[in-house]
């Protein structure tokens, strides 16, 4: 539940956008260099959060992200370039969030933003921009 997470992440936003039809993306894999290179600008946060060439929030170095929004928790469809984590999907066939596009104007204005995944559930991000 979102409101019960307890651990809270600095997470930076990447300073450049990802390529969304990268297929590493979608997959599981040890192919971390998007990851890896977008994460090196933020040495001191826990996570760093990828936006595509439309400047479309996709996803963070460790699992998936969701918004609340006016009360609405949200996060971004696949085809924005992300993989379909477990929890992801568990929580949008739960219907305990839903999918919306995302831009970083959004991201920006949200009333909290969360890292999702299946080890370690909720984690609430700090987001830094600058």
């Amino acid at each position: 539940n979102a409101e019960d997470a307890e651990i809270v992440w600095q997470a930076g936003l990447a300073r450049c956008p990802t390529d969304e039809n990268n297929r590493f993306l979608f997959h599981k894999t040890t192919q971390r260099d998007v990851y890896d290179i977008a994460k090196a600008d933020w040495p001191s946060c826990q996570d760093v959060i990828l936006w595509n060439f439309k400047g479309h929030v996709m996803e963070t170095g460790r699992g998936n992200v969701v918004i609340r929004k006016n009360g609405d928790l949200i996060t971004p469809p696949v085809n924005q370039g992300l993989l379909n984590g477990t929890f992801r999907r568990k929580l949008l066939q739960d219907n305990s969030i839903k999918e919306g596009v995302l831009d970083i104007t959004t991201l920006k204005a949200a009333e909290a933003v969360y890292m999702i995944n299946a080890v370690r559930g909720w984690v609430k991000l700090e987001i830094l921009f600058t």
